[in-house]
């Protein structure tokens, strides 16, 4: 049992599990196609044997089609089946790459543990195939693993016009470069004083 990021426990099955219920679940259904190949024959024989005898033709051809209808529907029954245990089996191989992969990158750190699952259930990308999880997890072990408090100094970042920017030099400005600024300005909607062009 494992439990998932939502705190539910989702039942897992060891590889042998899944390779004896796939053994299983192959041997049904081989025998049910083996019954329905049996089925079909005896009816082409019993059909065959009726129109030797000449009897009621259109009778037949229905019996026949009935039974080609029926042997038809018990083979896509089978398909999918076949094909239901295939995906059962590579949903459970999938998800156990994902549980090996991940133990490998957090060890027994339960809190980078959770960081991990919460940024893979963040990611979007679909992960169908081993690669594609082990992708996702790099990504999320990335993002998990990324240092909270930013390099860059936040003065990086424009205000969007909420405060006026600050000069840190000494420059002074020219009576035409304050008037372009008070223009610029106030065709913004601010208004500029003297004491906002010295630093």
């Amino acid at each position: 049992m494992i439990t998932d990021s939502e705190g539910e426990d989702i039942e897992v099955f060891t590889a042998e599990e899944l390779e004896q219920s796939k053994s299983e679940g192959m041997e049904s259904l081989q025998k049910e196609l083996e019954e329905v190949k049996t089925k079909r024959e005896e009816l082409q024989k019993q059909l065959d044997g009726e129109l030797d005898k000449d009897k009621n033709f259109s009778n037949l051809r229905k019996q026949k089609q009935e039974a080609e209808e029926r042997a038809i529907n018990l083979e896509s029954q089978i398909d999918e089946k076949v094909n239901s245990a295939k995906n059962e089996i590579l949903e459970a191989a999938v998800k156990n790459h994902y549980n090996e992969q991940l133990n490998e990158l957090v060890g027994e750190d339960e809190e980078l543990k959770k960081k991990i699952e919460y940024q893979y259930n963040r990611i979007k990308d679909t992960a169908s195939t081993k690669e594609e999880v082990s992708k996702k997890l790099r990504d999320s072990w990335t993002l998990a693993t990324v240092n909270e408090r930013s390099e860059v100094p936040s003065s990086a970042f424009s205000s969007g016009g909420a405060s006026r920017i600050r000069s840190k030099t000494q420059n002074t400005f020219t009576t035409e470069e304050k008037a372009l600024a008070r223009k610029l300005a106030s065709a913004g909607g601010l208004q500029l004083e003297e004491s906002d062009f010295n630093a």
